[in-house]
């Protein structure tokens, strides 16, 4: 097992917040809400939204060429 710095790096990402999600559900009688997972799911948010913002502000400034971007 990842010990230290590195693991709560890994638990920053948000794909693992969503794989240890589906792992609480289906493994364990606990899901990822109710376990002590309350800052990860804050980060996990805050980096989704942020991705949200940033991949809207790209759109939008491609908007009239986004398909030869692509």
């Amino acid at each position: 097992m990842i010990q230290g710095a590195i693991c709560i790096l890994f638990k920053a990402f948000p794909f693992t917040y969503l794989v240890e999600g589906f792992r609480q559900a289906f493994i364990s009688s606990s899901t990822i809400v109710t376990e002590h997972n309350g800052l990860y799911t804050i980060v996990f948010w805050v980096i989704t939204i942020l991705m949200f913002v940033w991949g809207n502000s790209v759109f939008k400034k491609n908007k009239k060429d986004f398909a030869d971007v692509l």
